[in-house]
């Protein structure tokens, strides 16, 4: 049979969560095992082995990062033969996303069915959008399959005491503020501008933000900033830490071969706002000194207990600290406390310039020292009326100007995946303008462009309020406008009635010998805009439906077609 290993490719870190999920399950029914991200797992791996596959999908249907080398090996000419592999997957996915729905995991299952590795269970594709548990609706399936492939019981996934529980960082050393540390620096951007864009009067605080540093990218990639906790919830953590520690925010923590203030930890490092696993509820319920909460605890992790877990901490957004203070007597050990807090992720923002020294065209990647980003600062209400703001985006647009902050990553986008040529449509309404900005702004520069080049095509629900950047040039002399709440009701329109009324122009630039149609913005609107193509192309070309969804997925590969959309 041999020993499951489990893989996971992840993006924003929920892949990796289930992953570890898995893992935690297979070591509870007695068999050794751990996750690890596909492309740090040895070759050999994949000669003859059982794996357990956990993958999401990223961007307009792309690999995570970490599957990437993976992904070029097994679609390499001289990848060998997987005839001994065995393997289960699940894969991360929105439908909301159409086409692209999963996308990463249905390559990566077809690919190894075709070098001949076998299934051993019925592949899962979790959708993002079920109700009452999302992405982890289907586990306790999958699981059930598991169990009878690999021929072992299917375990809990809780044990039964605390005592139990794997020990991994339960044992921290806690250090006096004068032990030795090796305190290195992670910022690695200087704030030298913040303004707002929308009017004061507002409801959405739009900022434009411009970073110093030392940066490589090209026109269309994508900045991953990394945000602080606030003090105050910074303090909160601290309480519930020192319920079962006598840990200060000065103290230093010995822990998994490193020394960390615990203040800092908890300031950069965990993520003290967002909802926690389902599990971890379970297995902090197992250090509560009352008894009613531990049941009810333990109960939230089950798979009776999922959808009221997900009633009271994802739809709510209830955090880990949110949660042990309504359980109070929870007090576990520190490094317990540590482990089930998740980790703060890099949020991903569309890079709003180009840069300043590029040359050649918007693909072409070239050494700055400025990144310009578009941060809409995130709002919400939740079912129970909690309103809350976004951690990260309402911590960059309080930052002034000296302010350090961290650009954990610059990667490509959606754009630009192929060479192609002019002319552009750009269709940025909100802030999808931010990436339209930079491959405006660089198509600008070009001392042979010409005024044909590209065209904008952007919305936003008021001209007096949220027209973003309308002074600047490439928008003022560029842009084909939509205002969905302008004040003259019948100048009322979004930008697919714009595109609509030029459909003309959207089908030169996607039938003609060069052209393309970049989309950036939610997944709504980018949803309407592929529709409304589809239907130019079918009667344009006079052709079935079917023909007309062919020719654009044909497109799409060639770069010609290309989305960047958000939920």
């Amino acid at each position: 049979k041999g020993m499951p290993r489990v893989l996971y490719a992840s993006e924003g870190g929920t892949a990796r969560e289930v992953a570890r999920r898995v893992a935690a399950w297979l070591r509870l029914g007695g068999l050794e095992s751990e996750a690890v991200e596909l492309d740090s797992a040895p070759e050999a791996l994949w000669e003859e082995s059982v794996v357990v596959i956990v993958c999401s999908t990223t961007g307009d249907g792309e690999a995570p990062r970490g599957m990437r080398c993976v992904w070029r090996r097994l679609l390499g000419r001289e990848c060998a033969r997987l005839d001994r592999l065995r393997y289960a997957l699940y894969g991360l996915g929105d439908a909301r996303y159409g086409t692209k729905f999963n996308a990463a995991a249905r390559r990566l299952d077809a690919r190894l069915r075709q070098l001949g590795a076998t299934s051993i269970v019925d592949r899962v594709l979790a959708d993002a959008c079920t109700p009452s548990g999302g992405h982890v609706a289907p586990l306790f399936g999958f699981y059930a399959q598991l169990a009878a492939a690999l021929e072992v019981p299917n375990s809990r996934e809780i044990p039964a005491d605390a005592s139990e529980l794997p020990p991994e960082m339960d044992r921290v050393n806690i250090l006096p503020p004068e032990a030795e540390i090796i305190q290195e620096d992670a910022t690695n951007a200087v704030v030298t501008a913040n303004v707002r864009l929308t009017s004061p009067t507002w409801t959405q605080d739009v900022r434009h933000i411009v970073f110093e540093g030392d940066f490589e990218y090209a026109s269309g990639w994508v900045a991953h900033a990394r945000h602080e906790n606030e003090e105050a919830v910074v303090e909160r953590m601290l309480r519930i830490a020192r319920r079962a520690s006598p840990v200060r925010l000065e103290d230093v923590l010995e822990m998994s071969g490193r020394r960390v203030r615990f203040g800092e930890l908890c300031r950069r490092e965990l993520d003290l706002t967002r909802p926690p696993e389902q599990l971890a509820l379970g297995r902090l319920g197992l250090y509560a000194r009352d008894k009613e909460q531990r049941e009810k605890l333990l109960h939230l992790a089950t798979p009776e207990g999922l959808g009221l877990f997900d009633e009271y901490a994802v739809q709510e957004r209830r955090s880990l600290v949110d949660v042990l203070e309504d359980f109070d007597s929870v007090a576990p050990p520190l490094g317990r406390l540590l482990l089930e807090c998740p980790r703060l992720q890099p949020r991903a923002f569309s890079i709003a310039s180009p840069p300043t020294d590029q040359k050649g065209p918007p693909s072409d990647t070239a050494r700055t020292t400025r990144i310009e980003l578009c941060v809409a600062v995130v709002e919400l209400e939740t079912p129970l009326g909690r309103k809350l703001r976004g951690a990260c985006s309402s911590w960059l647009a309080a930052l002034k100007p000296g302010d350090r902050a961290t650009i954990a990553d610059l990667t490509p986008g959606s754009f630009f995946t192929r060479p192609i040529r002019p002319p552009f449509l750009l269709v940025g309404p909100g802030t999808g303008v931010a990436p339209m900005r930079a491959i405006a702004k660089r198509l600008d520069d070009d001392d042979d462009d010409d005024n044909s080049s590209y065209t904008l095509f952007f919305g936003c629900r008021h001209p007096g309020h949220d027209h973003l950047y309308k002074d600047e040039p490439w928008h003022r002399d560029r842009a084909v406008l939509a205002f969905s709440r302008h004040p003259d009701p019948a100048l009322r329109a979004y930008v697919t009635h714009r595109l609509k009324e030029r459909a003309a122009q959207v089908a030169a630039a996607l039938l003609g010998d060069s052209g393309a149609i970049l989309v950036a913005g939610n997944l709504r609107m980018a949803t309407d805009v592929r529709h409304l193509v589809l239907a130019i192309i079918r009667d344009h070309l006079r052709c079935p439906p079917k023909t007309a969804a062919a020719l654009l997925a044909s497109l799409e590969k060639q770069g010609r077609f290309a989305v960047e959309a958000y939920g």
